[in-house]
């Protein structure tokens, strides 16, 4: 006897997700292109519901991302069943003075209402509903839900526009992070929003602007996280966009960060590492605005142990020049193995030494070598002999930059009395200028 009960009941079960799934279908094909060429009679049938009137709107339902998390029911239900049951909730509520159908899009509940009173204040009747709605949910289940709502449309043909308007809606949540009040209008965020004193607007961004990368030039994290935290502010919440630009003014946002942070970077000569930290990327892979401030937070935090890193390097120069003076009789002695002796690159170890001495490391290398040369060259050692001791392979390498340096060969050199012999370099620079 107990096996056939619970067969009759898997049974009902199942057929009642099965009215469910063909309730479903219908209100979705409704939503479909042409939707309102179909059968009405197998709709009627569906559904229950025969429009009458042709004043429509459309709106989803989702959990209220403001509201703190229910608890998972410990019913034993399972969750095509506590759908059926939200799903009866919302239509007892819309149901009694309007026809309304339900369905289920992807996890969340799409409503078509039939508007059947007045369109006079048509929003604040809307929002009054949804609040009667939360009310009874949350005393029943301890959850509320956030209502997003196209504007009102007259005639079926119109309803695949109104579902466009709940998709354009619901990618507008998602990129706000999240909207206040439990009733979201299409038309309410058609345009900018601004709520807080204008002022001068142009005037206030480019001086946020300009802190944001000055602050970023100083080496201001704090300061520069709490800059962006503004602009931010000033754009998505003070000034809270239409539902057409808010993509275009996240790029802005993104585009003044990554602006600042490329001209500063640029400034301080660290911009091969702040390449590496990948920040456009990041940024852009935000899903909504708060993700991207967590981004551009991080960020920030990275940019200021580069920041402090360089700041160190900043006796880099003279620790480069002392170990030349060091190294120099080592013919292995090049840009690249300086580099690596301070675990930097050749570029950036490069462009801190000229920056301070205004020649480049090899420039200075061959400058040491000559000098070693001038003090070791006399009639007891061969070129030879003297190139290998400042750390060049041959004679003729000696000789190539000896000439380059001094105008003449070693040989020559050599051969000029002392006096003439020390200002011969002098002699050449002079010509020169």
């Amino acid at each position: 006897m107990r096996n056939l009960n619970e067969k009759r009941s898997d049974d009902l079960r199942r057929q009642a997700e099965l009215r469910i799934m063909r309730y479903d279908s219908a209100v979705r094909m409704l939503l479909m292109p042409h939707g309102n060429e179909f059968d009405w009679d197998s709709f009627h049938q569906s559904t229950g519901v025969r429009f009458c009137g042709n004043r429509f709107v459309a709106a989803e339902f989702e959990d209220d991302p403001t509201a703190p998390p229910a608890p998972l029911p410990e019913d034993g239900t399972t969750p095509s069943q506590r759908y059926q049951r939200l799903r009866d909730l919302v239509l007892s509520v819309l149901g009694r003075e309007h026809l309304a159908v339900v369905c289920n899009q992807n996890g969340r509940m799409l409503c078509i209402v039939n508007w059947q009173t007045s369109e006079v204040n048509w929003h604040g009747s809307f929002s009054n509903l949804v609040a009667e709605l939360n009310q009874r949910l949350w005393q029943e289940t301890g959850f509320r839900l956030q209502c997003v709502v196209s504007r009102m449309f007259r005639g079926l043909e119109r309803l695949e526009q109104a579902r466009k308007e709940l998709s354009e809606a619901e990618d507008y949540r998602t990129l706000m992070g999240s909207l206040p009040g439990e009733v979201v209008f299409y038309d309410g965020i058609l345009k900018t929003v601004d709520l807080g004193n204008q002022g001068n607007l142009h005037q206030e961004e480019q001086a946020r602007n300009r802190e944001l990368y000055q602050s970023m030039l100083r080496g201001d994290t704090a300061r520069a996280k709490s800059v962006f935290q503004d602009i931010l502010e000033a754009n998505f919440v003070t000034s809270r966009p239409a539902v057409k630009f808010v993509q275009l003014r996240i790029f802005t946002v993104i585009d003044t960060f990554l602006k600042s942070l490329e001209q500063a970077s640029g400034e301080l000569g660290i911009q091969d590492a702040v390449a590496g930290l990948d920040a456009a990327y990041r940024l852009l892979d935000a899903g909504d605005i708060w993700a991207l401030k967590a981004a551009a937070m991080q960020i920030l935090d990275e940019y200021q142990c580069i920041y402090n890193e360089s700041r160190r390097d900043a006796s880099l120069p003279y620790r480069i020049r002392a170990y030349i003076r060091q190294a120099y009789q080592d013919q292995n002695l090049n840009v690249n193995q300086v580099a690596d002796q301070f675990h930097v690159t050749p570029t950036y170890a490069t462009r801190v030494f000229k920056q301070e001495f205004g020649m480049g490391i090899l420039t200075d290398i061959q400058q040491v070598r000559v000098e070693a040369a001038k003090r070791l060259l006399d009639s007891s050692r061969t070129i030879k002999a003297v190139a290998s001791m400042v750390g060049l392979g041959s004679p003729a390498a000696l000789i190539r930059i000896f000439k380059k340096y001094e105008g003449v060969t070693p040989a020559q050199f050599g051969r000029l009395p002392e006096g003439k012999a020390a200002g011969c370099h002098a002699e050449k620079e002079e010509v020169k200028a």
